[in-house]
């Protein structure tokens, strides 16, 4: 009897091993998986922040050309606005 005892725990002493090197090499491998995420989402970040410059950029760009196009068609409107007074006001004198 003592000697199956000895033998079923010696059973499980290496049943235990074996599943101990089994989950380690999962958790391994879960950690190599889990860098190479981290990698990806920080390049992808970088990329994201880079896109995010360039788009700033151009929408900055894009912005003040269209500043300056309402500037010039505000100066063109008042320009026009003046030019018709004295066209009325020398129809209404006559």
């Amino acid at each position: 009897m003592e000697r199956s005892l000895e033998n079923l725990c010696s059973f499980h002493e290496m049943m235990i091993k074996s599943l101990f090197k089994f989950v380690q090499g999962a958790a391994h491998l879960w950690d190599l998986h889990e860098i190479g995420l981290a990698r990806q989402e920080r390049k992808l970040q970088e990329e994201l922040e880079k896109n995010r410059r360039d788009h700033d950029g151009a929408n900055q760009v894009k912005e003040a050309n269209l500043d300056i196009i309402m500037d010039k068609m505000r100066q063109d409107s008042s320009e026009q606005a003046f030019n018709r007074q004295p066209a009325k006001g020398f129809v209404s004198s006559e």
